[in-house]
């Protein structure tokens, strides 16, 4: 049976445009130069690919400035080198630039070294001063994506994270806050999903957010009783069961929805409290299942493992039966499909014409069913696999179409009846004496083989019982999001734009979900695309990188003013930042640290199985 849906009102964190205000051609070109973006998040698939696209698209933007946090063996500034170095988003920006790479970023880059889920996001207050007449937005990215984490990581990144996201805004002159949440925070509400942000909970409970983020903070509170390992995890354990029955108590659909939703309500009611310097205006972006670029940086580009990439590579295995409801809708959407229209919103939010919500999905448009996406994936598998190298794949695996199946039913092939034969099988071979079967002459010559193939064949089959538990634990993960719920999220205000903009910033910066032809989109694009980038670290292998090019950055307090006022092209800019360059930084970014270190933390905005899922994979 499926969730009711609770009635809800709701409330608007700012005020809606008058009908009386004229809309006049918006050029986003024109309002975001000469301006100063923070960006969060930016060592994430949804940062990279935003800032790369600002410095593409927009060069006349005065600074784009991003927060990093320090790893273990580098510096802020050293990790962004080395992504900008080597980062396939960073690939159009290396092939245009070339050796004045650099050069340009130094011109437009600043780096900040901090941490989000400190306040103030960890900057000094000398440079906060600095900061507070200078940014015009801040577009928090920045996220915790594991389904289920610790509820204390939950907390510090995605809730803390965003309230001092609103209160950095808040000692600025003038930035507006752009925050970056997920479709998802609607939890178990079903049908038509309104761009609101909603006043009760998704079970129809009074939702009082500073409340829930008091309780939520008692329940990250629990302790181990001693210092070894195994106390540390129990009470880990405890924190995310007590976090889990309470989202599924408030009708969320697990803590990662449940951390984003209360964020959500607390920057509502704090970003217009009277008490603080200014009322920050507030933005709110829900992007639904973030995927393969279709076009920027270039197409098919995806990092680390996504929604869509589990369960097509469990397409591609010989496990066909999957429990989904056929008519719900797979709210995919391209990662430069949300860049382009995340940069067409903040230049909105600076204009003062920006709505507080905005979906950015593509099921309230340009559907496309659960029946058809898993309809694709068979088709680009048969394509696919018959240039396969692998003969087994050629003539048999890519005919073996999924079949999707209730969640409810047993059927004869699902992972939890595959489990009771691999153990009872198990249990067979382990109470077997093949010796007590044999005459004694054939124990030696023929026995010992048998013993072999014995334990072998039991060890495959704790394997095969351990890898089907874990299929069944990523089947229960994407329950909810591909059989329990049917959600249709609305995105007008995003689609309302378009009308609003000149005809160049439309074409550059226009909403493109309704022109997504999912056909062309999921077999030529999404599963070649996910196949590289994706499916590999699925199976314990690396992801490809680009080439290390070498990065000479010139320090930005050595800009002059002149190279970056308004309207100034790139190669305005780069005539005035080689004739001013006297001093230069030189980074060496050739070496050999993986670019999948980035992944851990910082995306936001998207379902994810990030070390949730991927740590149970039968890797």
């Amino acid at each position: 049976m499926k969730p009711t849906t609770p009635s809800h009102t709701s409330t608007s964190p700012t005020a809606p445009l008058p009908a009386s205000a004229p809309l006049t051609p918006f050029s986003i070109i024109e309002a975001l130069a000469g301006r100063e973006i923070m960006v969060t998040g930016f060592t994430g698939f949804l940062g990279k690919v935003l800032v790369a696209q600002l410095l593409m698209d927009l060069p006349a933007v005065r600074r784009v400035h991003v927060l990093i946090r320090a790893s273990r063996s580098e510096d802020a500034l050293s990790r962004f080198v080395r992504i900008a170095a080597r980062s396939p988003a960073f690939r159009p920006l290396r092939e245009r630039f070339g050796e004045d790479l650099g050069a340009f970023l130094g011109a437009r880059i600043e780096v900040h070294e901090g941490d989000v889920s400190e306040p103030l996001f960890g900057l000094g207050e000398a440079t906060v001063r600095d900061l507070a007449p200078r940014l015009d937005a801040i577009v928090h990215v920045a996220g915790l994506t594991d389904f289920a984490p610790d509820p204390r990581r939950a907390l510090e990144t995605n809730v803390e994270g965003a309230l001092n996201a609103a209160d950095l805004a808040a000692r600025c002159e003038r930035a507006v806050l752009v925050h970056t949440s997920t479709c998802y925070v609607v939890g178990i509400r079903q049908g038509h999903i309104p761009e609101e942000i909603l006043a009760t909970t998704p079970s129809g409970r009074a939702w009082d957010p500073e409340a829930e983020f008091a309780h939520l903070q008692a329940l990250a509170c629990h302790e181990a009783d001693s210092d070894t390992q195994a106390a540390q995890r129990e009470a880990r354990d405890v924190r995310i069961g007590a976090a889990s029955a309470r989202a599924d108590l408030l009708g969320f659909t697990n803590i990662y929805t449940y951390s984003k939703a209360l964020a959500e309500a607390l920057l509502v009611g704090r970003c217009l409290k009277s008490s603080r310097r200014r009322a920050v205006p507030l933005t709110i972006l829900r992007p639904a299942i973030i995927e393969c670029a279709e076009h920027f940086p270039f197409e098919g580009w995806n990092e680390g493992i996504n929604t869509t990439g589990p369960l097509l590579w469990l397409c591609k295995s010989y496990l066909r039966h999957f429990p989904s409801s056929p008519d719900h809708n797979f709210d995919v959407v391209p990662v430069d499909t949300v860049t382009r229209s995340m940069i067409a919103i903040t230049a909105m939010a600076m204009a003062g014409r920006a709505k507080a919500v905005y979906q950015l999905g593509t099921s309230g448009s340009n559907p496309m069913s659960i029946d058809r996406g898993f309809e694709l994936t068979n088709l680009a598998i048969r394509k696919h696999m018959a240039s396969s190298e692998h003969r087994s794949e050629r003539n048999f695996k890519r005919f073996f179409d999924n079949v999707l199946v209730p969640a409810d039913v047993e059927h004869a092939f699902s992972p939890l009846k595959l489990k009771r034969v691999a153990r009872g099988l198990r249990s067979t071979l382990e109470t077997l004496d093949i010796g007590a079967l044999l005459p004694k002459s054939l124990k030696k010559p023929v026995g010992r083989p048998i013993e072999r193939m014995k334990d072998n064949a039991e060890l495959f089959l704790q394997g095969a019982d351990r890898q089907l538990g874990r299929v069944q634990k990523l089947f229960d993960i994407y329950r909810p999001f591909i059989h329990d719920n049917s959600w249709t999220f609305a995105n007008a205000n995003v689609r309302a734009i378009d009308a609003q903009l000149d005809d160049e910033s439309r074409e550059r910066f226009g909403w493109a979900g309704d022109a997504i032809d999912w056909r062309k989109y999921w077999i030529d694009v999404l599963y070649p695309g996910l196949g590289v980038w994706c499916l590999p670290l699925l199976e314990g292998k690396e992801a490809p990188e680009d080439p290390a090019v070498p990065l000479v950055l010139m320090p930005p307090t050595e800009v002059p003013e002149d190279a970056i006022e308004l309207g100034d092209d790139v190669e305005h800019v780069l005539h005035h930042v080689h004739t001013h360059a006297a001093h230069v930084h030189t980074l060496d970014c050739g070496h050999d640290l993986p670019l999948r270190e980035e992944l851990r933390d910082d995306e936001a905005g998207e379902l994810s199985t990030a070390s949730t899922a991927t740590s149970e994979l039968p890797l």
